[in-house]
């Protein structure tokens, strides 16, 4: 069930797409100490690339757990939210856009983003290091 319930009408601020249908999730009470958001450095603590299953990444996925999952031992409940080859807009988008569960409030934001900015879009550090700030700020907001 990842705590997660259908945010059936607009009064809970769901986005919706042109079928209709939500795309943001209402969150139950979870908890959550800290949601760690960003490229595929990320998404690799949820042992996928691409959203696929990858057998070497298991071993990320099992310390990330034991870290950050208080029923399998850890000292904090988190989660991992990252896409590989995202980039500091792709981020945003999501945020901006209602990609993430809808209420998403953690005690802490782990933010891992830019290195795809830099090297596959070739961004200088003058473009890449403000849309990485706008990331913040929105998590801020």
């Amino acid at each position: 069930d990842q705590g997660y319930a259908d945010a059936g009408d607009t009064t809970t601020g769901a986005a919706t797409d042109a079928d209709g249908e939500t795309r943001r999730r209402k969150l139950k009470s979870t908890g959550l100490d800290v949601v760690f958001i960003g490229d595929s450095i990320t998404e690799q603590r949820q042992g996928t690339s691409h959203g696929e299953h990858v057998d070497d990444y298991m071993s990320i996925k099992e310390v990330f757990d034991k870290t950050f999952t208080k029923d399998k031992g850890g000292d904090f409940d988190g989660i991992a939210m990252g896409i590989a080859g995202d980039t500091a807009p792709n981020v945003l988008w999501r945020l901006i856009n209602g990609d993430n569960p809808y209420g998403l409030e953690p005690k802490v934001w782990w933010v891992h983003v830019g290195i795809n900015d830099l090297s596959i879009k070739g961004c200088s550090e003058e473009v890449a290091l403000p849309g990485i700030l706008r990331v913040v700020e929105k998590m801020q907001n």
